[in-house]
């Protein structure tokens, strides 16, 4: 069954992407998601993960949001990462390159293919992200999402 978007909805997004400070707020809550799945996946807390860490969902969320503040002309949004390859290089870093799947907000359902890479760098607790530097090639186009 299909969730029917109500006008309360509507004003909620409008709202929220009409305001930098909100965008920014909500990709700050999705870095903490990333950072605790690349501390699970570095095995920081030196215990093997009791699950397999969400890095890829995770990743595609703060992805859409990082797409929305000013990195494209226009809305675009993340639909998944796949055949992502991640590579440790050192206690806190791992690279990463994985294919992604890109499209217009606009409604039209439109996506397509295009590569990720890039970098991710935890704090030494494993709550938040230090630093990332994402480099998106899609469409003849490039994009590059970093936190320094």
């Amino acid at each position: 069954m299909k969730k029917r978007v109500t006008p309360r909805d509507k004003k909620y997004f409008a709202s929220l992407y009409a305001s930098k400070r909100r965008l920014k707020n909500r990709v700050l809550w999705h870095e903490r998601f990333v950072a605790s799945a690349v501390a699970e996946y570095l095995e920081i807390y030196g215990t093997k993960p009791k699950r397999k860490p969400r890095l890829s969902s995770n990743l595609e969320w703060l992805l859409t949001w990082k797409l929305k503040t000013t990195l494209c002309p226009i809305l675009m949004w993340c639909d998944g990462l796949e055949n992502i390859k991640v590579k440790r290089i050192g206690k806190y870093r791992m690279a990463f390159r994985s294919e992604i799947w890109i499209g217009p907000e606009d409604g039209s359902g439109i996506t397509s293919k295009g590569t990720i890479t890039g970098e991710i760098e935890v704090r030494h607790t494993g709550k938040q992200l230090k630093n990332y530097a994402m480099v998106i090639q899609h469409e003849n186009c490039t994009y590059e999402a970093k936190k320094a």
